[in-house]
C-alpha cells in the first residue's frame, strides 16, 4: 500500500442515528429549530437540487433524530425567516409538513384505539361467551 494512502471507515447508520440523536433530539427547541435552519441555509447554498430539504428533515425524522414538534416550531419560527432559503425550503416540505401535522393529529386516535383494543384484550372478550 501506498504510504499516503488512508481508509476511511464508514459508520452505521445506527451509529449516526445514537451520535446525532444524543445531540439534538432533547436539547432546548431552540436548538432544533437552528439545526433546521441550517439544513435550510445549506439547501440555499447548494441551490435547492433534488429536494435536499425534503430529504434531510425525512431522514431526521424517521431515525427520531429530531422530534415532530421540532419541524412545526422551525415552520412557525420567524426568526428563520430572515435567513436565506426559508420560502423556498418551506415549499419543499409542504406536503411532508402536512402528512405529518394529519399523522400527529391521527397518533392521538390511534393511542385511544390502542387502549381499547387493550382492554378487551384483558378480559371483556364478546367471542368467549358465544
Amino acid at each position: 500500500e501506498d504510504e499516503g494512502t488512508f481508509e476511511v471507515k464508514t459508520l452505521l447508520v445506527e451509529e449516526h442515528q445514537t451520535a446525532l440523536a444524543k445531540v439534538l433530539f432533547d436539547v432546548a427547541p431552540e436548538a432544533q429549530v437552528a439545526a433546521l435552519a441550517e439544513v435550510q441555509q445549506f439547501a440555499a447554498f447548494a441551490g435547492f437540487g433534488h429536494k435536499v430539504v425534503e430529504a434531510a428533515f425525512m431522514t431526521m425524522y424517521d431515525h427520531e433524530i429530531l422530534p415532530e414538534t421540532a419541524y412545526f416550531a422551525w415552520r412557525d419560527d420567524a426568526a428563520t425567516e430572515q435567513l436565506p432559503g426559508k420560502a423556498e425550503a418551506l415549499a419543499e416540505v409542504s406536503e411532508w409538513m402536512e402528512w405529518l401535522e394529519s399523522n400527529d393529529d391521527g397518533d392521538s386516535s390511534s393511542e385511544g384505539e390502542t387502549d381499547d383494543e387493550e382492554s378487551s384484550e384483558d378480559g371483556s372478550d364478546d367471542d368467549d361467551d358465544d
